[in-house]
């Protein structure tokens, strides 16, 4: 079991009901964490946000193909799948890559005992714990509407499946899923609630950024759509890398609190046993 020494526990918590153990704000505590540990991710985020800022402004501009226009000349839409495809590729390799150095990153910041270091093996190791926890539920999606409900739960009762990867820790995918039981719709609440934190955030410092990039376009008789589409790709970038991060930060952060809960749950259970009865 990881020993999480510098993560608080948020103090904001939520009671389920009069006489329970109070839980946790999974994403006030990420929140917190994301605050704390912000000396740590904001290179990572930068550095990340470029990346993906200029893949987005390489990508060429391709007009929306009806769908009727596909069905009767899939040569089109193969087309300009193909003239697509490298920057989907690049985008999706480097997005793997900032969850895999946003998780080292902060698990070597919070975590006591043998810290995570970054390698080539632990990075194909966390791949490939990434791929099962993605495809093996797959067959899913084969059944309508109802599979993707399915599909979707499978994906978040192994949402720790990213930070034990990490940590190297064995057995991953059956005991994410057994911590997970009971939180479904609690991780994804507070999953979205975190995001949406996020971009609100982002969006504001934005709108500060692009009225002056707009301003000094008009007075360089720059076109200002030119400068703003220019600045919306730079904001795109940097905010998939912020998305990115705080999402590896709530796995993190969900992996921490369900194995702190679990271990208060025992210890009461085993106070109430030892306790004499009345």
């Amino acid at each position: 079991m990881p020993d999480f020494a510098k993560a608080p526990v948020s103090p904001d918590a939520e009671f389920k009901n009069a006489g329970s153990a109070p839980r946790v704000s999974l994403s006030k505590a990420a929140w917190d964490e994301l605050l704390a540990s912000r000396t740590v991710w904001w290179p990572w985020v930068l550095a990340f946000g470029v990346m993906l800022a200029v893949i987005a402004l390489l990508t060429p501009a391709t007009h929306r193909i009806p769908p009727e226009v596909s069905r009767q000349h899939p040569e089109m839409a193969f087309k300009e799948l193909k003239t697509l495809m490298p920057y989907m590729i690049a985008r999706m390799a480097v997005s793997f890559m900032a969850i895999y150095a946003f998780t080292v990153a902060y698990l070597q910041y919070t975590v006591k005992a043998n810290p995570p270091s970054a390698s080539l093996g632990g990075f194909f190791f966390w791949l490939g714990r990434l791929a099962a926890k993605i495809f093996r539920p797959i067959l899913w999606l084969l059944l309508p509407i109802i599979g993707i409900v399915f599909y979707v739960r499978s994906l978040v009762r192994r949402t720790t499946v990213t930070p034990m990867a990490v940590l190297r820790q064995k057995d991953i995918m059956r005991r994410s899923w057994d911590l997970t039981e009971g939180h479904v719709w609690r991780i994804i609440g507070h999953s979205l609630l975190l995001d949406l934190r996020v971009f609100f955030y982002a969006l504001g410092a934005f709108v500060i950024i692009v009225i002056p990039v707009a301003l000094v376009a008009y007075l360089l008789h720059v076109r200002v759509w030119l400068a703003i589409s220019v600045a919306g790709k730079l904001f795109q970038g940097g905010l998939d890398a912020l998305l990115i991060m705080a999402t590896s930060i709530y796995y993190c952060t969900v992996l921490r609190v369900l194995l702190k809960e679990k271990k208060e749950a025992v210890s009461e259970a085993e106070a109430s046993l030892s306790s004499p009865s009345a």
